[in-house]
């Protein structure tokens, strides 16, 4: 798993990126010049990266060495849940595999919004995240 102290030095060069290309120096404004460049910050390309994963996953769009990972969540229950369907790795008590991007995954996709995760295509699902995370700008 990348570290809060890499994501964080790449963030704030992505952030000088940014000024720099808006020509805005202003540091206070840096979400209206992602916003308005409509490019995803660091930590959300990580987020996007391991949510189309676990959108693969849902839709069985992966090879089974890697499906086998998850615990399927369609068959435990016979009513109608938000949890229903989600992809779930099976839970571990060591801080490392907590730490693991399979973990992360698995807790950034819980946190989506239900329609995204509902999305009838790949790019669809794409466009509905970059949509979502750069509104919250």
């Amino acid at each position: 798993m990348i570290t809060n102290e890499i994501t964080n030095k790449i963030t704030n060069l992505q952030d000088k990126i940014i000024r720099t290309i808006s020509k805005n120096k202003n540091k206070k404004e840096i979400n209206k010049e992602y916003k308005n460049l409509y490019i995803l910050k660091m930590g959300d390309i990580i987020e996007y990266e391991a949510n189309k994963f676990m959108y693969k996953i849902k839709n069985k769009a992966l090879p089974n060495t890697v499906m086998e990972l998850f615990e399927d969540t369609t068959a435990q229950t016979t009513r109608e849940t938000r949890n229903a369907g989600i992809p779930r790795v099976a839970n571990h008590k060591t801080k490392i595999y907590n730490s693991s991007i399979l973990a992360y995954a698995n807790r950034t996709w819980r946190a989506l919004p239900q329609v995204i995760k509902n999305s009838k295509s790949i790019a669809i699902f794409k466009k509905e995240f970059k949509k979502y995370k750069i509104s919250n700008y």
